[in-house]
């Protein structure tokens, strides 16, 4: 594939599916309100998500957390090239008013890296998972809210797959990136990129559109969006975004 992460991909919503708006926001305002900040939630949120992945209980999980700040921000031109089409859906989801204030000034963000977990397990081509099918976590964490990863549930730490939105809650505009080593028979399917961002149902140019974008690449037989595996292009996510990972399973 070219080296270019190409358009963010936005489903146009099915005539026949209910429009149904999240209310994931409400748990964490409420949370929120009753402690220091979304800092205070995003730290007990990740960290739980990060130790239900444990790879080895004798080996402790690391997460490393950086902060870009003004000085490590991305430049407007070069964080365009991981935004291509995502603007006009956020502002038409009222996710963001001027699409221009946003994407014309640099990108802060924020880098949380796991080390000493699975990573994202699981086939990344399945989109449904019922409680008696087995683990999926790319599934759980990239395809599904309200569906815990973990078959355990509660015993295991999250039961009910709501840790993770906390970090769309902490986004300006909704949007994350997760690249993940993970173990995986086929050795060009163990490093994935993929891009996610939560919206509401809106309509653009006057043709109405789900509240989830993926960035990624369609596959061939249907519409699902599945991550990139171009080293190229998972090389240059990780300089831009100042990842430490080299080939360490995690997230």
């Amino acid at each position: 594939m070219p080296g270019t992460f190409g358009s963010w991909i936005v489903a146009k919503k099915p005539a026949n599916i209910d429009q149904q708006e999240l209310t994931i926001w409400e748990h964490f305002e409420k949370i929120e309100a009753d402690r220091s900040g979304v800092e205070v939630v995003l730290i007990r949120e990740d960290g739980q998500n990060r130790i239900d992945r444990q790879a080895d209980e004798q080996n402790p999980v690391r997460i490393r957390m950086f902060f870009s700040g003004t000085q490590k921000a991305l430049t407007a031109a070069k964080a365009k090239e991981y935004f291509e089409g995502l603007g006009a859906h956020l502002k038409e989801a009222e996710v963001i008013e001027n699409e221009a204030v946003i994407f014309d000034s640099p990108c802060e963000f924020i880098v949380i890296e796991c080390f000493g977990t699975t990573g994202l397990a699981g086939d990344e081509t399945e989109h449904f998972r019922m409680e008696v099918d087995e683990e999926n976590h790319f599934l759980s964490f990239f395809r599904a809210f309200g569906v815990s990863g973990n078959s355990r549930g509660a015993a295991k730490g999250g039961s009910w797959g709501v840790g993770k939105s906390v970090y769309f809650y902490s986004s300006k505009i909704r949007t994350i990136f997760g690249l993940s080593i993970r173990e995986h028979e086929d050795v060009n399917r163990k490093r994935v990129l993929m891009g996610k961002s939560v919206m509401k149902y809106h309509r653009l140019d006057g043709t109405p559109y789900v509240n989830v974008g993926h960035l990624g690449t369609l596959a061939n037989s249907d519409d699902l969006v599945l991550p990139f595996y171009s080293q190229e292009l998972l090389d240059k996510f990780s300089k831009d975004f100042n990842l430490k990972r080299k080939d360490e399973r995690g997230l």
